[in-house]
């Protein structure tokens, strides 16, 4: 009988999240294809490539309107068993509310594993070649998804390079500083106009040298018009990919924190935005209780005030993870805490709720 009843009110619940994950899928693919609409029309060759492009686009809108669609299938499906009384006799039979959600609790724990998956290993990946193939296929630009550096500093061994601009083009920096430390004490500054970046060796263009003896006073002073510097590193120490730390998998995070740590430069946004990637694909477990009990309360208008419910929801909680991340980002929360804001805020009202549930 417990069996058959956790089938029942399953298969309720599949029914209604697998219409409102496809249609809202649905509404995001349009909305893509209007977004990029005046190229799509443009473009002169095969249909197929266009076709790609919204493929490659579906998995990044599953995982953004997957959370919202779980919300609605349980209101409404809630809402429908209180409308009916079924849910009042299922209590009455001795079956708690929460015995009653667990079938859908343990789908929505299954649904954030696969959540997190697919939006690290399949999402992102496949977003960032949406984003190549509409600009080097779709509009016919030799596009490189790459931008330069400006007023970057970095430790390479023992040298702090500070650095004004870098043209990728040109392989030219303008403005470059390079100071060498040595037991902890400034060995020589170098002040340069212009730098061309080669690997192993960069050519410094107009400029000064400043040395120091071992006590911090100044030894001598001399300008050059052109020397080398032995530097490994390339133009790719000085190019970044074009997309924002929120765009980024774990994956790609970790190297990004790992790099700027060596650099000496400041990880914390992409240190905040990599606990975030852990704590969101668990927000399915909280919206369960919450949705749930929120729908049983529902008894006229289900359909109405599930789709309110859901999007009322999903508004609170996307406006408590910014500004979780935004505090953890100004340093105001720790980056952990900032992270998992949203969630342990749904937490506490989940808990909330389930303590003052009166059917």
């Amino acid at each position: 009988m417990i069996k058959l009843l956790d089938r029942y009110i399953f298969s309720e619940f599949l029914k209604y999240f697998s219409g409102s994950l496809i249609l809202l899928t649905g509404i995001g693919i349009i909305s893509k294809i209007m977004e990029r609409l005046s190229v799509l029309i443009d473009y002169n060759g095969p249909f197929i490539e266009i076709i790609k492009f919204i493929y490659l686009n579906i998995p990044y809108i599953i995982t953004i309107v997957g959370p919202t669609s779980l919300m609605f299938a349980i209101s409404f499906t809630i809402s429908n068993f209180s409308k009916k009384k079924e849910l009042a006799v299922i209590m009455c039979s001795g079956r708690s509310f929460q015995r009653i959600l667990s079938p859908i609790i343990l789908f929505a724990f299954m649904y954030s594993i696969f959540s997190f998956f697919l939006t690290e290993y399949v999402s992102y990946p496949w977003f960032l070649k949406s984003f190549d193939h509409y600009y080097e296929v779709l509009i016919h630009q030799n596009f490189s998804r790459k931008s330069t550096r400006s007023n970057y500093h970095a430790r390479i061994n023992n040298n702090y390079i500070y650095i004004g601009n870098y043209n990728s083009d040109f392989n030219l920096i303008t403005s470059i500083n390079i100071v060498e430390i040595k037991n902890l004490n400034p060995a020589f500054i170098i002040k340069a106009k212009y730098a061309i970046v080669i690997p192993k060796r960069w050519i410094l263009i107009e400029g000064t040298i400043t040395e120091f003896n071992s006590d911090h006073s100044f030894k001598s002073q001399d300008s050059f018009k052109s020397r080398f510097i032995n530097i490994a590193e390339g133009r790719n120490f000085l190019i970044t990919h074009a997309t924002t730390f929120e765009e980024k998998s774990i994956f790609q995070l970790y190297k990004e924190i790992t790099d700027k740590k060596n650099h000496g430069e400041n990880y914390r946004k992409h240190l905040v935005e990599l606990y975030w990637h852990y704590s969101v694909p668990f927000v399915s477990l909280f919206i369960v209780m919450i949705a749930g009990i929120m729908g049983s309360q529902v008894k006229k208008g289900a359909m109405s005030l599930s789709i309110a419910i859901s999007t009322g929801i999903t508004l609170v909680y996307y406006l408590l993870m910014y500004v979780g991340k935004s505090l953890a980002v100004n340093e105001t929360f720790h980056p952990i805490f900032g992270a998992w804001f949203a969630n342990i805020i749904f937490t506490l009202l989940s808990i909330y709720l389930y303590r003052k549930f009166r059917i």
